[in-house]
């Protein structure tokens, strides 16, 4: 139990901002367990966000779906966006060159299409949770899309090479189960399908041929996986499901 705490711990500190007591002795993490605890910090996202929705239940459904937004980006505190910003500035100004896009994803300034892109992003979330708050569906659609995002991060880590040599994706893929692995992923999928039914399937279906072809994407442009790709696909992720429920209703 201990071992499950501490890697939930240690993928909660990676992967949110929220302010964690956590003893000194858990430190260094298994970090492998910690990627495998990734989906259960997505359930656990969700839940805040479905609570938080219940709370502010009978406010205005444009103000509630901002907050929701907003309550969402504080959580991770734009680490996730971040990755986005500096992938869109990586593809759009790298030209295909390799060297080049690492070059501009390890530079801090944020360039035009990265705040298109984010913009982009933000707004679609934003109207998505919008549509289904208006129709009372909300629930289903924050339960799964921080949830399907972060197994999609897993799945991606155990499955593409890092993009070069002292990535700090390197522990987390070393001495990780590919059984403890696929075990985490099917009880993401079958939770999917008691939530979601039939629906849960198209959306699976759906995150993994987005998550195909971000793993093909980084690995021509990149060489492999960076922390910031890992991040960015966590956002599209997250919006493919929203957007996935939103057009069902």
């Amino acid at each position: 139990m201990k071992a499950v705490l501490r890697a939930l711990g240690g993928a909660l500190q990676f992967l949110t901002r929220l302010p964690l007591p956590l003893p000194q002795s858990w430190w260094p993490w298994d970090m492998p367990r910690v990627a495998l605890a990734f989906p259960a910090v997505g359930l656990l996202i969700g839940l805040v966000l479905w609570l938080a929705a219940v709370l502010l239940g009978g406010t205005q459904v444009e103000l509630v779906a901002a907050l929701l937004l907003t309550l969402w980006v504080l959580i991770t505190g734009n680490l996730h966006l971040d990755g986005l910003a500096d992938s869109a500035d990586a593809w759009a100004g790298g030209l295909g060159d390799r060297a080049r896009s690492l070059e501009i994803l390890r530079d801090p300034r944020c360039g035009p299409a990265a705040l298109s892109l984010v913009l982009l992003t933000l707004i679609l979330k934003y109207a998505a949770l919008l549509v289904l708050l208006r129709v009372g569906e909300i629930a289903p659609a924050i339960w799964l899309a921080p949830l399907l995002a972060r197994a999609g991060a897993l799945w991606l880590l155990s499955n593409t090479e890092a993009a070069h040599q002292g990535s700090l994706l390197i522990p987390f893929r070393q001495g990780l189960s590919r059984r403890s692995r696929n075990g985490v992923l099917l009880m993401t999928g079958g939770l999917c399908l008691l939530v979601a039914g039939w629906h849960g399937l198209w959306i699976l279906l759906a995150a993994f041929a987005l998550g195909a072809w971000l793993r093909r994407m980084s690995r021509q442009r990149l060489g492999g996986l960076t922390g910031d790709t890992l991040g960015a696909a966590i956002e599209w992720l997250e919006l493919l499901v929203l957007l996935g429920f939103a057009l069902a209703v």
